[in-house]
């Protein structure tokens, strides 16, 4: 085709170089023309030079002063560009791009549909039995070992707090009777006996004094009671001395005491002597916690609480008069340390089973699981009995099934469908639905977007 071209072009050209053969011209110097023909590569965007061009050139030259013959090939000019098809290309290039605009808008979600999935706080309450020798944990029990035993003791004094509102109150003594009468003679209780200085004193029992049997009297002892109240009824010895109440009987007293008036004064609390132990108590155990630590291992926890034993011992009962009062308390601690990993494995599947019986299937514990050890029995040979009380949280878990059947059940419906619907699925707590226009949700559920929150129970402390 290339060559049937170049054929055309040079037949042109001798064609034209013919007619002026023909026709008269006037005499003149002959004038030579180069005819040259070039057969460019295809892959260049050149067009050959046309014969006219040629002519016209070479005509310029001739009548340009030369001096010499140029034969140097001439550079033909470029080839004009097709812009229709360039246009063309453009075309189709918008036409994908707003293609690709609409399946991108297509696939962009508009609907939000939020999904807080159930929650719930399990916990349980299980006993373990640690112990120091072999252990099974199918029957609960915890390896561990014992620690020496730790015995520390702290005192202190502290101003009592009791204020005591006392009575005015009557003196109390003995009065002795004899009795010299060779038989047995009796003084009535009640009976009211003078002392020297005119205080009057009366028995609280019956006195029975027996006979005198030579050279000793029958003599008993009653108690008795001042008539007043105060000090004055405060009797010294033999204050009464002498005959009374019958013939051949006379009395004598002891000191008699405790006659005072009415009065307030600081006494000791219960309080008192209970808030110093239990601070005390407290100070201990965090002194003994910590010597004991120092001999746990890496793998190991120790037992805490401790068992303990208290011995409380204040220097002024409850209730006595005193402004300040001392209280001691000397605490003997067993420790004990047990096998860490067990533990939590026990407390791990005594969880796991509460949560399976509680909800079913499909729920997992997210978050960190608490325990606590409320209660500690020591047995002999090194056994103690623990009740531990674990928690955890369990949530429902949405697989990627779940959540594109979710998507397809709510397509096309509205927002309140949409929701009633959800709220209806297993597992589901609660629901929010967002559109970004109109009432209704997409047809497609690629264009629907499920957002899952987890709302996780967190329990402050299980003391």
């Amino acid at each position: 085709m290339h060559d049937h071209h170049i054929q055309q072009q040079v037949d042109a050209l001798l064609a034209e170089l013919e007619q002026p053969a023909q026709q008269d011209v006037p005499a003149g110097p002959t004038r030579l023309i180069d005819i040259h023909v070039y057969d460019l590569p295809a892959q260049e965007e050149q067009v050959a030079p046309t014969v006219e061009g040629t002519l016209h050139t070479q005509e310029q030259d001739a009548s340009a002063p030369d001096t010499h013959e140029d034969s140097s090939p001439i550079t033909p000019p470029p080839r004009r560009r097709h812009f229709p098809l360039v246009v063309g290309a453009l075309g189709l290039l918008a036409v994908a791009l707003l293609l690709g605009i609409a399946l991108l808008l297509l696939l962009v979600p508009t609907a939000t549909v939020t999904v807080v999935p159930v929650s719930r706080l399990i916990t349980a309450t299980t006993a373990l039995h640690l112990v120091t020798g072999p252990a099974s944990p199918t029957a609960h029990q915890l390896p561990g070992r014992l620690l020496d035993a730790v015995t520390m003791s702290e005192a202190r004094t502290v101003a009592t707090t009791g204020v005591t509102h006392q009575q005015a109150q009557a003196a109390h003594g003995l009065v002795t009777f004899y009795n010299g009468a060779p038989f047995p003679q009796m003084v009535a209780a009640g009976t009211l006996i003078t002392a020297s200085d005119g205080i009057q004193v009366v028995t609280e029992h019956d006195a029975l004094i027996p006979a005198v049997a030579y050279p000793t009297l029958g003599q008993v002892t009653v108690p008795a009671v001042a008539t007043v109240t105060g000090p004055a009824g405060n009797l010294g010895a033999a204050d009464i001395y002498g005959p009374c109440c019958r013939l051949n009987v006379s009395a004598v007293n002891s000191a008699f005491t405790g006659g005072h008036d009415a009065r307030i004064y600081a006494s000791v609390g219960q309080q008192d002597i209970s808030s110093v132990a239990t601070s005390l108590q407290a100070s201990l155990n965090t002194a003994i916690q910590a010597t004991l630590d120092t001999h746990v291992q890496a793998d190991e926890t120790l037992l805490v609480p401790l068992p303990c034993q208290q011995q409380i011992s204040p220097d002024h009962a409850v209730g006595s008069e005193a402004r300040q009062v001392q209280v001691t308390v000397s605490e003997t601690c067993q420790g004990a340390v047990y096998q860490t990993q067990v533990y939590q494995a026990l407390l791990s599947q005594v969880l796991t089973q509460a949560a399976t019986q509680q909800l079913g299937a499909g729920y997992s514990r997210v978050g960190a699981m608490q325990a606590a050890i409320t209660r500690v029995t020591m047995h002999e040979h090194g056994t103690f009995d623990l009740e531990v009380k674990a928690a955890g949280t369990w949530l429902y878990q949405f697989t990627a099934t779940q959540r594109e059947q979710l998507k397809q059940m709510i397509a096309g419906k509205t927002k309140a469908q949409a929701t009633a619907l959800l709220l209806h699925v297993p597992g589901v707590s609660s629901v929010a639905v967002s559109l970004t226009s109109g009432t209704s949700l997409p047809t497609h559920s690629s264009a629907i977007q499920v957002v899952i929150i987890a709302a996780v129970w967190q329990e402050e402390s299980l003391s």
